[in-house]
């Protein structure tokens, strides 16, 4: 297991937890959670000009690149939570919006009377119908490890 080490957020009682091997580079800044507007999560912000989100810094990420917390965590830094992703890779692992279903992906169709199971790829969205909410909570699911793999964040199942 790898070693960690804490991270005080300066304006919270909340820490962050990052590698050993980059808790040098990390600790000689002020850091503080923030928890931007859509998100379930507070994230690690240097608390100096510019702004820089304490995830992006270790993964030395390029301006316009995106880095996900596997575990949705934006306080958990480990270098074995975070990758690279793209946007559609971010929104794969997301949590549930609020809507007609308890699961992610699902909505019910008024038009066709039917259960819907989607996502969007690339702008294009693809769609499954079913009878049932939780058919098409299982159609959703394989959906999205079909088109996101790792990035999946699947339906929880009874």
């Amino acid at each position: 297991m790898t070693a960690m080490k804490y991270i005080p957020m300066i304006n919270s009682d909340l820490m962050a937890v990052v590698d050993d091997d980059d808790y040098e580079m990390i600790i000689v800044y002020r850091w503080r959670a923030m928890k931007p507007k859509h998100s379930h999560t507070p994230y690690a912000v240097r608390s100096t000009r510019p702004q820089v989100y304490m995830h992006r810094l270790i993964m030395s990420a390029p301006p316009g690149s995106k880095v996900d917390h596997r575990d949705m965590n934006g306080l958990n830094n480990l270098r074995s939570n975070l990758r690279f992703a793209t946007q559609s890779q971010q929104m794969a692992n997301s949590r549930s919006r609020p809507g007609t279903s308890v699961y992610k992906g699902v909505s019910w169709d008024k038009s066709s009377g039917y259960w819907r199971a989607a996502l969007v790829i690339n702008g294009r969205q693809i769609m499954k119908l079913a009878h049932m909410e939780l058919e098409a909570a299982k159609k959703y699911n394989a959906l999205a490890i079909e088109h996101f793999g790792e990035f999946a964040r699947l339906n929880e199942i009874p």
